[in-house]
């Protein structure tokens, strides 16, 4: 991710075509002799890809080809398919937080008003 928002805009297009051309073989169908760890991997690169994109300025329209991408690799039977669910997760992560930081805290003002 770090890597996809450091880079200079007038490169990130270079960036993006050698990222396709390692991984975007992976997301399409008919990949064979593909282990679970390079299935997971693959798909989790690419998320994190998507994420940062997001996160660029202007990159719009390239973040929604990867996230389109991704989500063809669950319709087209792709070797990374099972593992498109918990890439996910890197697109949205799951924060949990505890009741005590959840709870509002009241203004000063109201609480001398209690006291």
């Amino acid at each position: 991710e770090a890597l996809v928002e450091s880079c200079p805009k007038e490169e990130v297009s270079i960036l993006l075509e050698n990222f396709r051309d390692t991984f975007g073989r992976l997301l399409r169908g008919g990949q064979a002799a593909l282990t679970e760890k390079e299935g997971l991997g693959a798909a989790l690169c690419w998320a994190s890809v998507t994420a940062a994109l997001l996160r660029r300025d202007n990159a719009q329209q390239q973040a929604a080809s990867f996230l389109e991408a991704l989500l063809k690799a669950l319709d087209d039977d792709a070797v990374v398919g099972p593992f498109v669910p918990m890439a996910f997760r890197v697109l949205a992560p799951v924060k949990v937080e505890s009741a005590k930081a959840s709870r509002a805290k009241l203004p000063p003002l109201a609480l001398q008003q209690l006291s």
